[in-house]
């Protein structure tokens, strides 16, 4: 497979990126929806074209009275509308990096849209009589922040649709507007998972307008992005709407992806108590009416603030609840009862480092001992046994006086608790119930690619959102300049992820398969995705089994408690 790799990287693309030259662009670009005629761009590189439809609008959201529902389709237009720019943003706390990279409006009216990339006929791969494959991004940001523009227009088109694949990104409500529920039919929740919902309805009906083919679309995901495509996957409210999915950093067995209804609630009272609130605690209803006569901009929360992430609790504040309806059940019953699909999910081999780097966590052996507390609680009758385990596995072979070591030490545990034990989890459940998943782990990174945030790290490493870079050739921690390895990722990571979406199989020789999909009896069997990608059989050393073992301690010594508690007649 080294070789294969090698061998993807192509001349045109290194010219493109050396050179420094920017494809020419046109405004002559149409197509016709079940809506209404739009106008888009036409990106001009050296041998192909590609059209970009920028901020199409497909649903429409209540504003004020009318919030906390779910999406309504969008009216037909009659005269062509222009989609050359992209749409507004949902309602959200700004980011600085927010004015550096994408400078675009809020609305919450206007904020359903999504942007198409289409191939054009030059493109001969993965042209077929049925259509294009099609992939919908969804983008991540905890169901608080980030956009469609996040993540580029000519990147995407330059490398992924000229894999003929095309590729929408789509936007949904985020915080307190998409997510807060009251547990009660007056406001259930879910709203941006509706949003979700709507949103591949349209690509679904629409897309064939386009060149794409309407039955083989792939959902992929990042961060909270991966965990909702997660849930519609499962949800019997989105049945039909995806054949793959692509778990990037994320997925819906993640303690964070998912949380009581309460705990939205909780945080809709610190919002609106800073608003100037003077209701009562637990007063549903009246919480429901301040917030429908407050502008949006009441209605935004911070994503690294103390109300939104914390490491010591599970879950974010805004996050999908079990509402009845569009999870009816647990997610475990209802990954049962799912229909067989194909998946890629993966991390980067430091997912948490990024979390450290913004400044939600020290990297020190107190903030390691702390951690352990949390995820051990002290009630647990064998718990000083297990953390001294835990430091057996983690602390191996540390100087405690070396900050680095520590550092990886307390981010590699970080990152299991955050997210590799949960990926594990999901891959069990997934391929034990009978569907096909190829597990990977991005270990490859350029020490030159985070720009002034390597400062900010006490080292650098793949992290959080990392893989996005060599899926569409966009920076999220700062601008692409990539280096000869980086368009060698670049173009192995593409046309993986665009023979997935054509067929289900990521393997470069698709006869001669190097990536295999999971065995149940070995979960941790998983691609290591470098310059020289290789099988490898231990994810992430397979400290996942430790974390395993806690959580099935905990569970036994929970249930005897609470039976001791209310004994059974």
């Amino acid at each position: 497979m080294g070789q294969n790799g090698s061998s993807l990287l192509q001349t045109p693309i290194i010219h493109n990126w050396i050179m420094g030259r920017e494809p020419d662009v046109t405004y002559d670009a149409e197509k016709s929806t079940k809506f209404g005629d739009i106008r888009g761009k036409k990106f001009h590189f050296d041998g192909y074209d590609v059209e970009a439809y920028l901020g199409v609008p497909y649903a429409r959201c209540g504003v004020f009275k009318d919030r906390f529902q779910k999406p309504v389709r969008i009216p037909k237009w009659t005269n062509t509308a222009d989609c050359t720019k992209f749409g507004p943003r949902s309602i959200q706390q700004d980011m600085v990096w927010d004015y550096y990279l994408t400078p675009v409006p809020q609305s919450e009216a206007d904020c359903l849209n999504m942007n198409i990339f289409v191939p054009t006929d030059e493109i001969q791969e993965n042209k077929t009589p049925n259509g294009r494959p099609v992939m919908v991004f969804v983008h991540g940001g905890g169901y608080l922040i980030h956009s469609a523009a996040n993540y580029g227009d000519r990147q995407i088109c330059r490398n992924m649709c000229k894999r003929g694949v095309i590729v929408c990104v789509i936007q949904y409500r985020l915080g307190l507007l998409g997510f807060l529920s009251t547990g009660t039919k007056e406001c259930p929740g879910n709203f941006g998972l509706f949003d979700q919902k709507m949103a591949f309805e349209w690509v679904k009906d629409n897309i064939g307008e386009f060149g794409g083919n309407p039955n083989n679309i792939t959902a992929v995901g990042q961060s909270a992005g991966a965990a909702s495509i997660d849930l519609l996957s499962i949800s019997p409210k989105c049945e039909g709407l995806i054949q793959k999915v692509v778990l990037m950093g994320g997925n819906a067995a993640s303690d964070w992806a998912v949380v009581p209804w309460q705990k939205t609630v909780a945080a809709a009272e610190v919002v609106a108590r800073r608003g100037g609130w003077k209701g009562d605690s637990g007063d549903h209803s009246d919480l429901l009416t301040y917030f429908r006569n407050q502008p949006a901009v009441k209605c935004r929360g911070a994503i690294f603030g103390k109300s939104a992430f914390d490491r010591r609790k599970k879950g974010l504040d805004f996050c999908p609840v079990i509402d009845g309806d569009f999870l009816p059940e647990s997610i475990d019953e209802l990954r049962k009862k799912a229909k067989p699909i194909q998946v890629i999910i993966g991390t980067t081999d430091y997912e948490a480092l990024l979390f450290v780097a913004l400044g939600r966590a020290q990297s020190d052996m107190i903030s390691l001992e702390k951690q352990l507390a949390v995820q051990i609680p002290e009630t647990l009758p064998e718990a000083e046994e297990l953390r001294e385990e835990a430091r057996g596995i983690y602390l191996r072979d540390v100087d405690s006086r070396n900050k680095v070591d520590v550092a990886k030490a307390f981010v590699r545990m970080y990152s299991d608790t955050l997210m590799n034990n949960s990926t594990i989890r999901y891959v069990e459940h997934m391929s034990k119930a009978g569907h096909t998943v190829y597990l990977y782990n991005l270990t490859y990174h350029n020490p030159a690619s985070f720009g002034v945030f390597a400062f900010r790290m006490p080292f650098v490493a793949p992290t959080h959102c990392y893989d996005i870079r060599y899926l569409f050739g966009k920076g999220m921690f700062s601008k692409f300049r990539p280096d000869s390895n980086d368009l060698k990722m670049l173009d192995l990571m593409t046309k993986m992820w665009s023979n997935f979406s054509n067929s289900g199989n990521p393997n470069l020789d698709q006869e001669n398969e190097t990536w295999h999909k999971i065995d149940p009896q070995n979960p941790f069997k998983h691609l290591e995705l470098c310059l020289e990608p290789e099988e490898k059989d231990h994810y992430q050393g397979r400290r996942a089994e430790f974390w395993r073992k806690v959580e099935l301690k905990i569970e036994a010594f929970e249930k005897k408690r609470q039976e001791l508690t209310f004994p059974l007649d």
